[in-house]
């Protein structure tokens, strides 16, 4: 597996390193990994640290809880977060739940082993995935307690393949394995894991944390003006080919639209589909009337979570195609959540749906039929967002379980 596995990374970073002469985003991975060690000068021998590597902004949030717990409950120690993806780097590295931050090196023995003699941490945490073989390698090898938090496993995942059996050794080297949900548990057991224990997702600590924070946008509520407001978040194209027939099927309805892709580009072929009086949020400033309007597009970036809390009813981007997008957001603030029906990859779609705060869409017919009772029924709408906040609270408390689990390993 050695010999494949390092040919198939150099691949990948090669492929990477080729695709940043266009990609703005690939030439931040390659540049971000240029700058690991000056991004790391503030760590001292002196320093307890607590590495926590996230993929991205996601595993970010799930982690968020923990990092804010091991602050008060292990204060002599400081927090170094890794990420993989610019996209978690960027919008994180300043968060002050951490005390470094900085990019994953590429997982060859070589940077394993300089990562690890520089940062020296007394404990490192992989958050829901990623088990990059060299860098586990050296963690064992200098005797550092590894864990997972966070994970999830279905059947069909690689490591219970035959080409994952090496890194199914690995993991049975970890100190603590975390899972997020019953499934997962189960199948870790069922593969011989003693060290597997059910704590949840920090996510859901995270998002209510955030819902608490009053957001107050007058220029949202000028455009919403009194009426029932659906907002679709973080969509793709597959999306807005359900969303966008809502916006004449019910016409009493503020629609603001919230890409995932908020390119230039990616706007001006937004607008041109919209069959309504439509504005921009970046032009908001411009506009007399907002309430005039029927759709609003978000063409910025991180204010999608807080304004949820000024919807109706909220659909879901990614659930036809590319991946689920955060569902937890809306209905932290009582909304009702509509996605579509690519959700096997994340247990808390299902359940959702199960608690009667969710609804899965197969095309654009469904979605205009289940609009029409909410529109109808406004009551039935509230309703709704109310049992998708009480399964949000009914799954909260990851971030203090995570955290009962780590600190032994602090104090031994």
């Amino acid at each position: 597996m050695t010999i494949f596995y390092s040919i198939g990374y150099t691949a990948y970073k090669w492929a990477v390193q080729l695709a940043s002469i266009v990609n703005p985003k690939a030439k931040k991975w390659v540049e971000g990994r240029s700058h690991i060690f000056s991004d790391l000068e503030g760590i001292s021998t002196s320093d307890k640290i607590i590495w926590i590597h996230a993929a991205s902004m996601g595993e970010y949030e799930m982690a968020r809880p923990v990092m804010e717990r091991l602050k008060v409950e292990a204060p002599d120690h400081k927090i170094l977060v890794s990420f993989f993806s610019p996209s978690g780097y960027e919008s994180r590295k300043a968060d002050p739940a951490h005390d470094y931050a900085c990019y994953l090196p590429h997982d060859y023995r070589r940077n394993a082993a300089e990562f690890i003699q520089h940062v020296q941490p007394v404990m490192a945490v992989f958050v829901k995935y990623e088990f990059w073989p060299n860098i586990l390698t050296a963690c064992f090898e200098n005797d550092i307690p590894v864990n997972l938090i966070s994970a999830t496993f279905r059947k069909d995942h690689f490591i219970f393949s035959a080409f994952g059996k090496p890194i199914q050794k690995l993991l049975k080297k970890f100190t603590v394995i975390s899972v997020q949900d019953e499934t997962s548990e189960s199948l870790l057991l069922e593969k011989g894991f003693a060290n597997v224990t059910r704590t949840g997702d920090g996510r859901f600590d995270n998002v209510l944390k955030l819902a608490e924070i009053e957001y107050n946008r007058p220029e949202l509520e000028a455009f919403i003006d009194y009426r029932q407001s659906l907002i679709a978040g973080s969509c793709w194209r597959e999306d807005e080919d359900v969303v966008l027939p809502q916006i004449m099927a019910h016409t009493s309805l503020a629609v603001i639209l919230v890409p995932h892709d908020v390119s230039e580009s990616n706007i001006a072929r937004l607008m041109k589909r919209l069959p309504a009086p439509a504005y921009r949020w970046s032009q908001r400033s411009q506009i007399e009337n907002p309430g005039e309007y029927r759709v609003l597009v978000v063409d910025t970036i991180g204010e999608l979570r807080a304004m949820y809390s000024h919807a109706s009813i909220a659909f879901v981007g990614g659930g036809y195609k590319t991946g689920l997008h955060n569902i937890l957001e809306p209905a932290s603030y009582s909304v009702p959540v509509f996605f579509g029906p690519v959700h096997h990859k994340f247990w808390e779609a299902q359940a959702m749906i199960d608690a009667d705060g969710a609804q899965e869409i197969e095309n654009s017919k469904t979605f205009t039929k289940a609009l029409n009772t909410l529109v109808m029924y406004p009551q039935k709408a509230t309703e709704m967002g109310a049992r998708a906040r009480n399964f949000v609270e009914k799954h909260a408390g990851a971030g203090r379980a995570i955290t009962e689990l780590l600190l032994p390993q602090l104090r031994s």
